[in-house]
Parts: structure tokens; C-alpha cells; sequence
């Protein structure tokens, strides 16, 4: 790209008067929005956009490219930590190859990093873009297609309530409150929800009430005719139980819907509630309603604040592991002269144990671990041992450090259990 072309590209706030509807125009240009008028999806977006934190690039004067993020947490072990949502990502048509994205979203970290969040979170496109920006790619998410008249759970024992578009400040809640384990991620925007459930106009929600309070539900779509498939886009419960009541309205409606396709929730294995699931999907194999299993990793996730999240790096280790990290960290090159946070490389002493520590500086007598801040905090998540990090380059250290790496980071895989 050439430097007049560089100069014609100016990295700016969100302004919601002035490029509400153009970017509204770009979502159902490169086909987000395939439903192009629709008013309730219409309004649901400009309801996000406006409680949103974002930033545009501004191409001739108008915004071409648009980064919006959202406050949320994460869950690390029994720590939360706050969490930047990069929520949504698009550029025009006649923007692209301009590093239009990129540096929108390198602005958007900093500025999340500068406020004082100690994580940033996205979903990818294509694995290997946001590398550039110090992302680390998470853990496979497993996702079933089964007949859900296989499943062996009984019937529900009480009626669902239908659950509708007008009901997203319920569902949100409830999603907030489902159970959570190591990973997992909130979103504290309910108009993110909103959006999304008025997204697809096939979609549907059933649950549960107690008290008065939705506790578990399903968000669905009909992707096919009257027979599905179905895809479940969320799932949210509290218990078990809970979980097993909403598999049995799955299984209610296997006699009219022949395939389901949903994501494994974390900590569960899903194939063992199937009847004779290789069975299943030797029959089914090449149909319109083939039972299969899939995994991909589509979520990544970098440390902002590297203080901040090893000070809430709790492990039981015995004798604490202190280590050298050279740390690099790709974003300066995508931000500006003059901001406060340029990212997070430097030289480090690392001190993990039940009480972890950092600080700035070399002890010449300790190891050095040498890292990119993408594969650091793959290996601080539990996403990857640091022994397969050094597959490539962006982990390497003395074999007797790896091997402590390997031994004091062992945790159960991360799963962010909320696709933003």
C-alpha cells in the first residue's frame, strides 16, 4: 500500500449519529445481514452499536471498517478476570487488503488495555489473522449432529415455556448466570443477545421458569424444512439436571426433527447420551441428516494486562517455578506513536506458584523462556502444553523449563461456552 493511500485511512471512535446506518449498510453489503430491511433486526443492531465500544476505519471520509467490543469476564480457574468481547469485526468491499481490520482492532485493544482490562477475546475468521495482533487460538469446541430421538434421556416431565425475541433480557440473564467452568466467558451487553436472537428469523427458544426466573433454556433455528436439521445456537443451565431436562425436549420432538446439531457443553461428554451413536452415523452417512462429530478451535484470546493475570495465577505446585520470559508481543506494529500501552513485550522474572508474580527485569541465574504473548497465554490458559508450543516458534526454553512449564500448567481445557 502506498503512503498516500496509508494517509487516506484515519483509525477513529464510533461516532453512532454518524456511521450507524452506513455501517449498517456494510454489514448487508458483505452479506452479515442477509436480511437487508428488516426493522427488528435493523433496530436490534443499532441498539448494539449504541451501547457498544468501538472504533472505525475511516476510508475518504466515511467508515469502511467497523470494531466493536464489549465488557465481559472470564473465568480462570476460581479467578474472574475482565475481559474485553471483540464482538464484531466487518470491512466493506472496497476496503479490503488496506489493513482497514488490523489496525481498528489494534486501536481497540490498546484502548481496552489503557482502561484496564487484563483480557481481549475474539472469534476468528480464518485462523492466522489476528496472530498478527498477539491472539493465541483457544481450545477445539465439539460440536455433535445427532438424531435427537436417539438420545437416552426421557421425556420432560413438565411443559417449556416458548421463549421469543421480546424475551432477551431473560435469556441474557440467564446465560449470565448458567454454570461456568475454566474459560468460560460473559458478555455483560444484553443487546449483543438481543441482536442475536433477531438475527435469524427461523430461530426459537424453549425453557424453563422456576419461580418466577428462567433458569434453562435452548436457543434454536430450523435450518432445513419440517424435519430440520435443527442447530441449537446456545444452550444455558444451572445443573445437571437441568441440562438433562432440556436434552428430553430435544428428544420429544426426534419424532418430527431427524437431526440436531449442537455444541458440547463444557465438562460434558455428549456421545455417551446417544444410543449407539457409530451406528447412527454409518446409517447416515452422506444423507441430508448425517450424524457426525466435529471440532474446531474458532476463539482466541491475549493477555492485555500481564500483571494483573498472573497475580491471579493460583496454582498448586509446592515449590514455586521462577524463570526468565522474553516476551515479544506483534501489536506495536500496528499502533500509533504516543499511545500509553504499545503491548505487553519486554524481560520479565516470573514467579508461578499458590502465590504467581511479575516483574520487570533479568535474574541471570534463572532460565529464559522466550515467547510470543499469542503462545504465552495459550500456555497460561491451559489451551496447549508449553512442550507443543515449541513446535513452532513462539515458545522456546531449556528442555528441564518446558518440562516444569508442562507440569505446573495443568489445568482442564479452557472453554468459553459463549460464541461473540
Amino acid at each position: 500500500m502506498s503512503e498516500s493511500s496509508r494517509a487516506e485511512i484515519t483509525i477513529r471512535p464510533y461516532d453512532h449519529k454518524k456511521d450507524a446506518r452506513v455501517m449498517l449498510e456494510v454489514f448487508k453489503e458483505v452479506g452479515w445481514m442477509e436480511r437487508a430491511g428488516d426493522r427488528q433486526t435493523d433496530a436490534a443492531m443499532l441498539a448494539y452499536l449504541k451501547t457498544a465500544r468501538s472504533w472505525v476505519a475511516d476510508l475518504g471520509g466515511r467508515a469502511e471498517s467497523l470494531i466493536c467490543t464489549g465488557s465481559g469476564e472470564f473465568r480462570y480457574l476460581d479467578e474472574s478476570l475482565t475481559l474485553c468481547a471483540i464482538t464484531a469485526a466487518v470491512t466493506s468491499t472496497i476496503a479490503r487488503r488496506l489493513n482497514c481490520a488490523t489496525r481498528a482492532t489494534a486501536e481497540a485493544v490498546a484502548d481496552a488495555a489503557e482502561e484496564g482490562f487484563q483480557l481481549a477475546g475474539l472469534g476468528v475468521f480464518e485462523q492466522g489473522f489476528y496472530e498478527r495482533l498477539g491472539f493465541g487460538i483457544g481450545t477445539y469446541e465439539h460440536w455433535l449432529e445427532f438424531d435427537p430421538a436417539a438420545l437416552k434421556v426421557g421425556g420432560p416431565a413438565r411443559p417449556a415455556h416458548r421463549l421469543t425475541k421480546k424475551d432477551w433480557k431473560a435469556v441474557h440473564t440467564c446465560l449470565l448466570n448458567r454454570m461456568r467452568g475454566h474459560g468460560s466467558c460473559n458478555v455483560f451487553h444484553p443487546e449483543l443477545i438481543r441482536f442475536e436472537m433477531a438475527y435469524d428469523p427461523k430461530s426459537f427458544g424453549m425453557g424453563f421458569y422456576d419461580q418466577g426466573e428462567l433458569t434453562h433454556h435452548l436457543w434454536l433455528s430450523n435450518q432445513g424444512g419440517e424435519n430440520g436439521p435443527l442447530l441449537v445456537y446456545w444452550s444455558a443451565f444451572r445443573t445437571y439436571p437441568q441440562l438433562r431436562e432440556l436434552l428430553s425436549l430435544l428428544k420429544s420432538i426426534g419424532d418430527q426433527f431427524h437431526l440436531v446439531k449442537m455444541r458440547e457443553p463444557p465438562g460434558v461428554q455428549l456421545q455417551e447420551l446417544i444410543e449407539q451413536p457409530f451406528k447412527y452415523q454409518r446409517m447416515t452417512r452422506h444423507s441430508r441428516y448425517e450424524c457426525r462429530n466435529m471440532a474446531a478451535a474458532y476463539w482466541q484470546m491475549r493477555m492485555l494486562d500481564l500483571k494483573g493475570c498472573i497475580e491471579k495465577t493460583r496454582l498448586p505446585v509446592g515449590t514455586p517455578l521462577r524463570f526468565n520470559l522474553e516476551l515479544s508481543d506483534p501489536i506495536a506494529e500496528f499502533l500509533p506513536e504516543g499511545r500509553n500501552w504499545m503491548g505487553v513485550g519486554g524481560n520479565y522474572t516470573v514467579n508461578i506458584g499458590e502465590r504467581s508474580m511479575i516483574e520487570a527485569g533479568k535474574d541471570d541465574s534463572l532460565p529464559i523462556l522466550r515467547a510470543q504473548i499469542g503462545a504465552f497465554t495459550r500456555m497460561w490458559m491451559g489451551a496447549l502444553r508449553a512442550s507443543a508450543l515449541t513446535l513452532t516458534e513462539a515458545m522456546a526454553g531449556p528442555p528441564e523449563l518446558i518440562r516444569s512449564l508442562d507440569r505446573v500448567f495443568q489445568m482442564s481445557q479452557p472453554h468459553t461456552d459463549w460464541d461473540f
